[in-house]
């Protein structure tokens, strides 16, 4: 790879296993890669003893021993896909695996994550450990992450584990209907979040429906308590059914707060709220009683109809509900 000093962006992508793929990893194990900035690998296919063996060969590292200083961005995926299949990755500031679904993933991915240090960003998108619930694990620090986004039903052990304490943006895209209330029970009670600013969750809404009453159940954890834990919270999105959003609305509207005053409202700096499934009356009853606590919202948005309701004017707000009506009718 004579021309490796000249590469900032470089992706392996292996459909299928050819004898020259160990030749050619081979060439670049000793390789200097001064101006790589991106480095993508994505093995699929079948398992190959050839290249199970050059991974298990001596050595944590076999690509790029020579270094790749400005390396900052990298991205592992493939049921083939190997730590060892990566460069020097000290100043790495994002990270994105996924379709991962490693035996031992927690052996994997935890060396794999703390040899980060500066990490920032990281998206885990269909990566499953075994087993699913993080008891009995230890730790797993990481100091730098402001932002996690997981895909998958994975998230449970990683919350379980997780330690970042500058964590600011959450994340969560189709985790399991039936452990979403374990993952907000734990960051509730543990509190470890308590920079959060922006939480958002997706959940499979078909199922919530199939399984009819026990819908309720979602978001039991995503109560004061919760609320109180991740107090500087800005942005909410909440992707469910109208029943459980119905209960996170009561939650935020505690009748006792209204007789305490202003400064009891929970999540006092909430500007931005997103709820894909809510009813008019109870999305009209929420604006109006920020407004009236003092703390209006910035935007309220359903399925991409966004509202600005700050000014308190609760004609004003009945209008523009209706027209979010309107237009959610127009796109059904």
């Amino acid at each position: 790879m004579s021309e490796m000093h000249r590469v900032r962006s470089l992706e392996l992508d292996v459909c299928e296993f050819h004898p020259q793929i160990v030749w050619f990893l081979n060439q670049m194990r000793h390789d200097f890669a001064p101006l790589l900035e991106f480095f993508r690998c994505n093995f699929h296919g079948d398992s190959n003893p050839d290249l199970e063996y050059w991974l298990k060969s001596a050595g944590t590292c076999h690509l790029f021993r020579g270094g790749a200083p400005l390396l900052h961005s990298l991205s592992i995926s493939g049921t083939q896909s190997s730590p060892r299949l990566l460069p020097p990755r000290g100043g790495v500031t994002s990270c994105t695996i996924a379709d991962l679904q490693w035996a031992d993933a927690h052996d994997k991915i935890v060396p794999l994550l703390t040899s980060m240090p500066l990490l920032t960003t990281l998206t885990l998108n269909n990566v499953r450990t075994i087993p699913d619930e993080p008891f009995g694990f230890p730790v797993l620090l990481l100091p730098s992450l402001k932002s996690l986004s997981m895909t998958g039903y994975a998230a449970f052990w990683f919350c379980g584990v997780l330690v970042s304490p500058l964590l600011e943006s959450l994340t969560i895209i189709h985790s399991s209907n039936y452990t979403m209330d374990d993952l907000l029970r734990n960051i509730r009670n543990t509190r470890k979040f308590p920079l959060l600013r922006s939480l958002a969750i997706q959940l499979d809404v078909d199922a919530l429906v199939s399984d009819g009453p026990t819908e309720a159940r979602v978001f039991p954890s995503l109560d004061a308590e919760f609320m109180k834990s991740t107090s500087l919270l800005t942005h909410l999105r909440l992707d469910s059914t109208e029943e459980s959003i119905r209960l996170v609305i009561r939650s935020m509207m505690n009748p006792h707060q209204a007789e305490q005053g202003p400064e009891s409202v929970l999540w006092p700096h909430l500007q931005s709220v997103d709820f894909m499934n809510c009813l008019k009356s109870e999305a009209l009853d929420f604006l109006s009683y920020r407004n009236k606590m003092g703390h209006s919202l910035a935007d309220f948005s359903f399925r991409g109809v966004t509202i600005r309701p700050a000014g308190g004017d609760i004609a004003e707000m009945r209008r523009l509900l209706q027209a979010w009506d309107e237009s959610y009718e127009y796109y059904e």
